[in-house]
């Protein structure tokens, strides 16, 4: 799936004039669109290319891959400030701690060597009732939103399942230059099964 993000508030300098002066023509997977940008009017034909101004919208490849462990094991309390640290003693004694799978640990060590000062952001935080996180890794050149849902193990009758790092599947929204998101997309599905969706 290709999925495609619009700038809302970008604005044409004069009616009927189009958003962007710079076009740059990239094909789709197997189908491709021309889509006009005019006022705030978006309009889509069948074309040869996908024309579009990379100021306005943004091409996102969207993985999904199935983890085979546990790649770290931190601290929930310092997960919801969107800190990677080890639990204390206590925190692993009542299992506060949270379940970072190896397919999202690997993708991690791979934005460090992309981008040592990247940043990891937690948008959605596990909990109580639901073992899934959504977090995003932004660096230069590129932004990854990783939802790490919670797919095997029997859950709920298995109230243990969400402690193995292998019941889980991660879904990468990759928006990067095209050398990183060809090494994050080789990556995965050479060491995981993935698919892109």
């Amino acid at each position: 799936m290709v999925g495609i993000v619009l700038d809302s508030n970008t604005k044409s300098k004069e009616p009927g004039a189009a958003l962007c002066p710079r076009l740059f023509d990239i094909v789709a997977g197997k189908a491709s669109f021309h889509f006009g940008l005019t006022g705030r009017s978006v309009q889509s034909t069948i074309g040869r290319d996908l024309h579009f101004c990379s100021q306005e919208i943004a091409i996102m490849k969207v993985i999904r891959a199935q983890a085979t462990g546990a790649g770290q094991v931190v601290s929930w309390t310092g997960f919801l400030k969107s800190k990677l640290i080890a639990p204390l003693g206590w925190e692993r004694y009542i299992s506060l701690t949270t379940i970072i799978p190896d397919v999202l640990s690997d993708v991690m060590n791979y934005c460090n060597d992309v981008d040592p000062q990247y940043t990891f952001r937690v948008l959605v935080p596990n909990g109580p009732t639901s073992a899934s996180f959504d977090v995003v890794l932004t660096g230069n050149n590129f932004k990854i939103t990783c939802s790490k849902r919670l797919m095997r193990g029997w859950f709920p009758i298995n109230l243990f399942a969400a402690e193995f790092g292998s019941n889980y599947d991660v879904i990468f929204s990759i928006m990067a230059e095209e050398s990183i998101e060809s090494h994050l997309a080789g990556l995965l599905k050479a060491n995981y099964i993935a698919f892109e969706l």
